[in-house]
C-alpha cells in the first residue's frame, strides 16, 4: 500500500493532521463496510482501523461530507481542499482517520441518528457510556461543539453536580434497575464515567462519579449476590486509583470525626429550640434522642455497604416514620424533635456532598 495523508488547514492557520498513513490507490483489501453508515449517494468514505496506519482491518463508512462539515469546522476546512492523493473508491473520496474505529462508528451513527436511543433516555443505563464515549472524544478532537452540547448533559444527568439532583437520580435508578439477577449488572459503571470525565476534563461529573465508585469493589466478585454491584477497576489509571483510595480514607474519617459528632452536638440544641409544654418533656426528648443516635448511627463499614447518603436517608426515614421500628426510646421523643433531627441529618448530608471535591482531591486537577 502506498501512503497518503490529508492535512487540512485549521481556521487559525494551523495544520491539523487527520490521517496518518492512508491506504494507497483504490480501496483497501480488508475494507469492512458499516451496515448502518453506508449510503449509496454518499460522496466520502471515512476509513478507520488498524489497517489505516499499519496492519489489520479497515472499516469504511460511506457518508456525506456536508453532514460532517455542518458539525465540525475541521472537517469543513478539509473538504474544501482538493483530494491531492486521488484516493477514491466507487466514485467517493476516501478519508483516513487515525482514530479508533469504534469511536468513528459511534460518532457517525450518532450524527445519522442510527443509534439505540434507550441509553440516552434511561437514567444511568449500562450502555450509555458505550454510546456517548466515542462521539464525545471525537467531538473534542474535531471541534464539534454541538455534539458536546448535546451529549455532555446526558453524562451530567447520570452523575450530577448537586445534592438534590443526586437524590433524584438515585430514586430513578432504584426504580429502573431493581430487578437484576445475581451476577448480572444493568447499571452504568462509575469507573468508566470517571475515566471519560477525566479524559474530557469534565470536572462537574467527577464528584458524583468518584462517590459512586467509592462504595464498589473494583473487580467482579466470584459469587455475586442479588443486586450486588461492582466496577471495572481496569479502566482506572494509577492516578485514579490513588485518588479513590485516599478519598475513601478521607470519607471514613469525615463521617466518624465530623458528621457523626456534629449531628450528636445538635441534639440538645434541637430539644431546646422545639417547643415543649413541660421541661421534663424537653429533657426526655434530648436524652432519648441521644440514646437512639448512639445506637442507630451506622459504622463506616455499613455506610459504605449501601453508601453514606443512603444510610443517612434510612435514618431520616426512621425518624419521620409514624411508628418507628423496634426502638422504645422513640416513645419518649416527640414528633417535632424527630422531624427537626431528620432535617439536621439532611443538612449534614448536603454538607458532606459539597465536600466531595475536597475529599477526593478533585480541586487539585489542572482543569479550567
Amino acid at each position: 500500500m502506498s501512503s497518503s495523508t490529508s492535512t487540512p488547514q485549521h481556521p487559525q492557520g494551523k495544520k491539523r493532521k487527520l490521517a496518518d498513513g492512508a491506504a494507497g490507490s483504490g480501496a483497501p483489501t480488508a475494507l469492512i463496510r458499516d451496515e448502518r453508515v453506508w449510503f449509496a449517494d454518499g460522496n466520502v468514505i471515512v476509513r478507520a482501523g488498524p489497517g489505516c496506519t499499519g496492519d489489520g482491518p479497515v472499516y469504511g463508512f460511506r457518508c456525506h461530507s456536508s453532514v460532517l462539515a455542518a458539525r465540525s469546522p475541521v472537517f469543513a476546512d478539509m473538504f474544501q481542499l482538493p483530494n491531492a492523493a486521488g484516493d477514491r473508491f466507487e466514485g467517493a473520496e476516501c478519508v483516513d482517520l487515525p482514530d479508533d474505529a469504534e469511536d468513528v462508528r459511534g460518532l457517525l451513527r450518532y450524527l445519522y441518528g442510527s443509534i439505540d436511543m434507550q441509553p440516552l433516555i434511561i437514567l444511568r443505563h449500562a450502555d450509555t457510556l458505550k454510546v456517548i464515549s466515542g462521539p464525545l472524544r471525537l467531538a473534542a478532537k474535531y471541534d464539534m461543539e454541538s455534539v458536546t452540547r448535546e451529549l455532555v448533559p446526558v453524562l451530567e444527568r447520570d452523575w450530577p453536580l448537586t445534592y438534590d439532583a443526586w437524590v433524584h437520580a438515585e430514586k430513578g435508578v432504584r426504580l429502573l434497575h431493581s430487578d437484576v439477577p445475581p451476577g448480572e449488572q444493568n447499571h452504568q459503571d462509575p469507573a468508566a464515567a470517571v475515566r471519560l470525565a477525566m479524559d474530557l476534563r469534565l470536572r462537574a461529573v467527577l464528584p458524583a462519579a468518584f462517590y459512586g465508585l467509592s462504595g464498589l469493589a473494583t473487580r467482579r466478585p466470584l459469587r455475586a449476590r442479588a443486586h450486588e454491584r461492582w466496577a471495572d477497576g481496569a479502566l482506572l489509571t494509577p492516578a485514579d486509583v490513588a485518588r479513590l483510595t485516599i478519598g475513601r480514607e478521607r470519607v471514613a474519617r469525615y463521617l466518624q470525626d465530623t458528621l457523626f459528632r456534629s449531628a450528636e452536638d445538635e441534639i440538645h440544641e434541637i430539644a431546646e429550640e422545639v417547643y415543649h409544654s413541660r421541661e421534663r418533656e424537653r429533657d426526655d426528648c434530648a436524652v432519648n434522642l441521644a440514646k437512639w443516635w448512639a445506637r442507630a448511627h451506622p459504622t463506616a463499614a455499613h455506610m459504605y455497604s449501601i453508601g453514606p447518603l443512603a444510610a443517612l436517608k434510612e435514618l431520616r426515614d426512621e425518624l419521620e416514620s409514624e411508628v418507628p421500628d423496634h426502638d422504645e426510646t422513640f416513645e419518649h421523643v416527640c414528633r417535632a424533635c424527630r422531624r427537626a433531627f431528620s432535617g439536621e441529618l439532611e443538612d449534614e448530608a448536603r454538607t458532606f456532598w459539597d465536600k466531595l471535591p475536597e475529599l477526593f482531591d478533585l480541586e487539585s486537577l489542572p482543569f479550567e
